[in-house]
């Protein structure tokens, strides 16, 4: 009975491990929108930011004429776009990185109810699902492992209660083979003197 409860539980663990290894290699869920990476993204500011500065420069050259040089233009643009790039930095790529890192931190604590909420539509979006499936597995992983143990205490608590009635058992039957013993030596001692 035992060894096909075994059986069963390991059939079980088996059969959820094969479930993640083909979930594994499923492609992951692709949104409708197709993610526009980081590298892109900067790659499309940078051209921006060179259209726009050739634009202006012109723009002001036009305006001003020889009095204001091109350089000081390109400083000014430079400024701007200094400031443009810090902020876009700082919302899309430190600020979900912070998000991330804190769910890292939260979930290495143990907290495996933590989900990453990171919307930015790239490459940290799918590492923020990734992590988001990575802890699901963790959490059935530990619950599975916890009903195991669960199990497998119960197990030992079982053979430990049958060990012990048998143990006592044991000495009862000890205790009446003693007993025995000794009685027939005593016999065996009453007829040597009989005998004499």
């Amino acid at each position: 009975m035992e060894g096909h409860k075994k059986d069963k539980k390991f059939d079980l663990y088996k059969v959820k491990k094969e479930k993640r290894e083909l979930q594994k290699k499923l492609p992951a869920k692709e949104s409708k929108n197709k993610f526009f990476s980081i590298s892109k993204k900067v790659f499309f500011i940078l051209f921006s930011f060179t259209l726009v500065s050739l634009l202006v420069g012109d723009y002001i050259f036009i305006i001003f004429g020889s009095e204001m040089p091109h350089i000081t233009v390109l400083i000014i643009m430079g400024v701007i776009w200094s400031v443009a790039t810090s902020i876009w930095f700082k919302y899309y790529l430190s600020d979900p990185i912070k998000k991330l890192h804190k769910g890292t931190e939260l979930i290495s604590q143990g907290n495996l109810d933590y989900k990453l909420k990171i919307k930015t539509g790239d490459e940290i979006e799918k590492l923020a699902e990734s992590f988001n499936r990575m802890t699901e597995s963790l959490k059935d992983y530990y619950s599975d492992l916890e009903k195991a143990v669960a199990e497998r205490t119960k197990e030992l608590e079982n053979t430990k209660n049958n060990l012990e009635k048998t143990n006592r058992g044991l000495e009862k039957f000890n205790k009446l083979m003693v007993g025995r013993e000794l009685r027939m030596k005593e016999l065996k001692k009453e007829i040597q003197e009989l005998r004499k």
